[in-house]
């Protein structure tokens, strides 16, 4: 109360003060511009100016607090608009991941229009109308995606792949992935899809990527070297290339050596690689395949043999001797080479050569004999 009593006595006595100066001296002020004349005094003036200067004040006031209003009013809106835009995303990816494909279209296409970046939700809304076999809504949908935000042209690309990976449409997935650099989905997709279409040379072109990103099993890359080695499109230099390529394991699985050999076009090429193998890896299958070979290195062939026999004095070389020894018109060797592989280790692919022998020798009864063996043993 003493506060407020003191301000209104200086409040008072300034009044009387400026009453007194007024009083004595109004002043006088002439305001003068071309043909135009303003005249009054000071204090009027003084009094004019201070209420203009109040008044633009306020003003400015006024306008700021219009201007800061529609700015909030745009942020609320704003706000709203995007937490509309997150509640009907929200739905709409739930309803697509519980299998409501149509419900879910309709939220993501709604949510679409309630934000400024609506490409994510077409693409996730092209995944419901692919579930509902609409390919025509689709196909649209992927490329709204792309026009209302050029980014997004390789998630569309990536993502009409794996749909067409799941409805089994390899060679529009490959499409899809022409122009889309490299990374382990696309390289999943990529394996996935030549596997089905048996395009086993643009794997073999992508075996080293896919090396690379570890997408490469021993199962894997056997099949992949199995089905390309016997391509009988395939020249011997091409061929030996492709197996030289090949991961050391499989390069000497012994299924794959002999694809290898047995693909070869020229014998002598044939016989040199199969040599090699054999020296690396004694296995009985290279022996056999070694004494199938044609007439054109069968001379080389039975020399070979016959060095290896002095190491290896065993049935496969044998047979394999009694083989060569027949082609080459040498019977009684040939025989003689059985009989000993039996001797060692009898077969049924011995036996039964014995007994074609005995039946040409006009041996029947022993031929008989042997023939009865043959049905008891394996090769």
């Amino acid at each position: 109360m003493k506060r407020l009593a003191i301000i209104s006595l200086c409040c008072v006595l300034f009044a009387g003060w400026l009453g007194t100066l007024v009083a004595r001296d109004p002043g006088y002020v002439l305001i003068a511009y071309q043909d135009y004349r303003f005249q009054t005094s000071l204090w009027i003036m003084v009094a004019l100016v201070w209420v203009t200067a109040v008044a633009l004040y306020y003003l400015f006031r006024l306008l700021r607090l219009v201007l800061v209003s529609q700015s909030s009013l745009r942020d609320w809106q704003a706000g709203r608009k995007a937490k509309r835009a997150h509640e009907l995303t929200h739905k709409g990816m739930a309803l697509l991941a519980s299998g409501e494909y149509s419900r879910a279209e309709k939220y993501l296409l709604s949510g679409a229009d309630q934000t400024d970046q609506p490409g994510t939700y077409y693409l996730a809304a092209a995944k419901a109308a692919e579930a509902q076999q609409d390919s025509e809504q689709r196909e649209t949908l992927l490329r709204k995606a792309v026009e209302v935000d050029d980014e997004l042209s390789t998630a569309a690309s990536v993502s009409a792949a794996e749909m067409a990976a799941t409805r089994g449409d390899w060679q529009r997935c490959l499409d899809s992935l022409r122009n889309v650099k490299a990374n382990d989905l696309v390289l999943r997709l990529q394996k996935r899809a030549l596997c089905e279409l048996e395009d086993w040379q643009t794997l073999v072109d992508l075996l080293p990527v896919l090396r690379s990103a570890g997408l490469v099993s021993f199962e894997f890359e056997k099949t992949l070297a199995l089905h390309r080695l016997a391509a009988k499109n395939l020249y011997d230099d091409s061929r030996t290339r492709l197996y030289k390529k090949l991961d050391d394991r499989v390069r000497v699985d012994p299924e794959v050596v002999m694809c290898f050999v047995q693909s070869m076009i020229d014998e002598r090429t044939a016989e040199v690689n199969l040599r090699r193998a054999i020296k690396k890896d004694w296995q009985p299958q290279y022996i056999q395949a070694y004494a199938a070979l044609g007439s054109m290195t069968l001379t080389t062939r039975i020399k070979q043999a016959e060095f290896w026999l002095k190491k290896h004095d065993d049935a496969d070389v044998n047979f394999a001797l009694a083989t060569m020894y027949e082609k080459a018109g040498e019977h009684e060797k040939a025989r003689a080479a059985c009989q000993k592989s039996i001797d060692q280790t009898p077969s049924q692919r011995s036996v039964a050569m014995m007994a074609n022998y005995l039946a040409n020798d006009g041996e029947y009864a022993a031929s008989n004999d042997y023939l009865k063996q043959a049905m008891t043993l394996v090769n």
